[in-house]
């Protein structure tokens, strides 16, 4: 594969040398205020859902499924499904048989048997036939379904060859969408189902393990899947309606013991409810604590509520005020309004015990030299831009994020996978070169010269700006001592 100049006219390079002088002068203020030197992305993108097409072959379909080892599931609104590659040449024609991709593998019926199924590889040729019918195959383990004389289905664990692991006793058995967490299956059990109220049902869940041990038991009545996807845990609610965290792929983190838990920006906050005695008087209330996404507390249970972490701050009520923590678990913010700050975009209004209303800046933005925009909105990330031997270098992942994109981790490689709609791109960890992927353009991926190797900084995997604006659709310029980047 030939390597890719990078060679296109890029604005911050003419910049640079004010962008470090300003940096310099920046570092030399003693005032606590954002005088420093920051980027700002400012994207433009159509999010509308349309007619696709792919090139060379002409299919027409209305969405597809991001790409994993070159193959992408593409569907219509009417309900055909088929598979074509990157490049939009088709796998599998459009129509009623696909069953799923997975692991580089597509399943389709069988033409012969309702009940089984074949694999077919990334070039549609026939890889296995299976005697049962597999809704998941990643060329060691599948899952199976069999359905039942009354029309309900069950499902079981499968080798490579399809054939049974476990019997089929499970109500459902899924692996996530994300492939860095299918080393464990969901699964669960219907435990009760009253058809006089619309057939209502109540089921218990739990993760396996590919060999049909347990991983995590098959007891909560709900693991809730968190909002910010970008999160790697879930929260477990048991049967008695108490909560705690697991990973994602079903390693317990903290036991359901408690009143009530919640995670962002990988910290968790912790609710219990505590009987306080006076006297002869005691009472019951609630307190929080904070832990980490391993679930080591933080804190101990000295707080009378809090919120989930925004933009690095979390608001903490203390003796019926308010102040913030940030993720050191430092008094960022002073414990003395009586209205919770929620910081947005930067900044945050409280109001003073006389009344007074008054707008705080986020103590994260204030300290960073460097700051991220987005469409005019400031961008939180957990760990801030850094300038190494003149390379501006940031965090990919959130900011990929809050592009549109979807990312995948493999830490075994250090590789991480970004793919929108229209490209694929992957990076790893000390490697000074990446690959780039236009869908459907008729042409084989590109490697793409780095102006730095990639690195993990705190946890994050941080490529070059110049990359970022050359190839996530986006230009970035500086402008009066802040960075701005537009889509072309």
């Amino acid at each position: 594969m030939k390597p890719k100049p990078n060679s296109k006219a890029f604005p911050i390079t003419m910049l640079l040398s004010s962008f470090f002088l300003l940096c310099s002068c920046a570092a030399n203020s003693e005032t606590t205020e954002c005088t420093n030197e920051s980027v700002r992305i400012d994207i433009m993108h159509d999010i509308t859902e349309c007619m696709e097409e792919a090139a060379g072959d002409n299919v027409k379909y209305d969405y597809a499924d991001p790409s994993e080892k070159g193959i992408r599931a593409i569907h219509t609104y009417s309900g055909s499904s088929g598979c074509i590659d990157e490049e939009g040449n088709v796998i599998l024609e459009l129509g009623d048989k696909l069953i799923c991709c997975s692991g580089g593998y597509i399943l389709v019926e069988d033409d012969n048997n309702p009940e089984k199924c074949i694999a077919l590889d990334a070039k549609g040729e026939t890889v296995a036939s299976f005697n049962n019918y597999l809704t998941y195959y990643n060329g060691t383990n599948g899952i199976a379904r069999k359905l039942l004389m009354d029309g309900e289905c069950k499902f079981a664990l499968t080798d490579e060859y399809g054939e049974n692991i476990t019997p089929f006793i499970y109500d459902s058995l899924t692996v996530s969408s994300i492939p860095e967490y299918r080393d464990a299956i969901r699964a669960s059990f219907l435990v009760y189902r009253n058809e006089a109220h619309s057939g209502r049902s109540e089921c218990i869940e739990g993760f396996l393990n590919w060999d049909g041990s347990i991983r995590l038991p098959i007891e909560y009545r709900k693991l809730w899947e968190i909002e910010d996807y970008s999160s790697d845990r879930i929260i477990l609610e048991s049967r008695e309606n108490e909560n705690g965290l697991a990973s994602r792929n079903g390693h317990l983190v903290l036991p359901a013991i408690y009143k009530s838990v919640g995670i962002s920006e990988g910290i968790s906050i912790v609710s219990q409810t505590f009987t306080f005695s006076s006297g002869s008087k005691s009472d019951s209330r609630s307190k929080t604590a904070f832990t980490d996404k391993d679930g080591n507390f933080l804190t101990g249970f000295i707080f009378d509520s809090a919120s989930l972490f925004r933009e690095g701050m979390s608001s903490v009520l203390i003796d019926g005020l308010w102040g913030c923590v940030d993720r050191g678990m430092n008094m960022a913010v002073p414990a003395e309004y009586v209205s919770c700050p929620d910081f947005n975009n930067g900044y945050a209004e409280a109001e003073r015990q006389d009344g007074t209303v008054i707008v705080l800046q986020n103590p994260v933005m204030a300290s960073r030299q460097i700051n991220i925009y987005m469409n005019g909105n400031w961008l939180y990330t957990d760990q801030a831009p850094v300038v190494e031997d003149g390379t501006i270098m940031v965090p990919i992942k959130q900011i990929a994020d809050r592009l549109g994109y979807f990312t995948s981790w493999c830490g075994s490689s250090g590789t991480a996978i970004i793919q929108n709609r229209s490209r694929i791109i992957t990076v790893c960890e000390g490697s000074s070169f990446a690959e780039v992927n236009i869908f459907d353009d008729g042409l084989p991926r590109e490697a793409v010269k780095l102006d730095r190797a990639v690195k993990i900084i705190g946890g994050r995997l941080f490529v070059p700006l110049r990359f970022l604006a050359e190839n996530f659709g986006v230009e970035v310029s500086i402008i009066s001592g802040q960075a701005s980047a537009t889509s072309p």
